[in-house]
This record gives C-alpha cells, structure tokens and sequence, in this order.
C-alpha cells in the first residue's frame, strides 16, 4: 500500500511541478471554445464545456501515470531473481491496472 501511495503523489506532483495543470487547461479551454464556437463572455454552458473535458484530462493523465507505472513494475518482476520481490512487484503492477480502470469508471472516461 505505500508504494501506491507514493505513486498518487507523484502523479500528483507530476501535474503541479511540471505545470501539466497549465496545459491541460489551455486543451480544455480550446475544446469548450470549439464546441461551443464562442468563448466564455457570450455563452452560458462554456464553463460547464470546459470544466468536464479539463477533468477528464486530469483523469485520463492520472491513469497514462498509473499505466506506465504498471509497466515498469512489471519490468522490474521480470528481472527480480527473489520470487517474493517478484510477487510484490507483480501485485503492485495489478493494483496500478485496477485503479486506472476504476478511476476510467468512476469517472466515465474510455
């Protein structure tokens, strides 16, 4: 559990440090004003637009994260000689599966 906890946060630190968070909201915005064809002064549901794609692109970078942690977990299994570290790994890298697809549920992001 601490390894998971540990990969939260630097998802987590990954989308603030790197100002992920600043592009992710440019792509949003730019989606809410293609939707609706006129920015925020002149349409009432633009907010609304762009705060549900700027989630789901939160979402969707938080799972891309946990994915590729899976994947490297799984890398470190293959090379770990000691079967209980290799479990352990195994395990942490189905735990990143699952809480990627059960945020992609939650939130209803495909």
């Amino acid at each position: 559990m601490r390894m998971l906890g540990r990969i939260y946060l630097n998802i987590l630190e990954s989308i603030v440090n790197n100002n992920l968070w600043k592009e992710l909201a440019e792509q949003a915005d730019a989606y809410a004003y293609a939707k609706i064809g006129m920015s925020f002064d002149y349409h009432p549901d633009w907010h609304g637009v762009r705060d549900e794609k700027f989630a789901e692109l939160i979402v969707r970078e938080c799972c891309l994260y946990l994915e590729n942690e899976a994947e490297r977990l799984y890398g470190l299994s293959a090379s770990e000689v000691d079967p209980l570290f290799q479990s352990n790994f195994e395990i942490c890298a189905e735990k990143c599966y699952d809480n990627s697809k059960c945020l992609k549920e939650e939130f209803g992001v495909e």
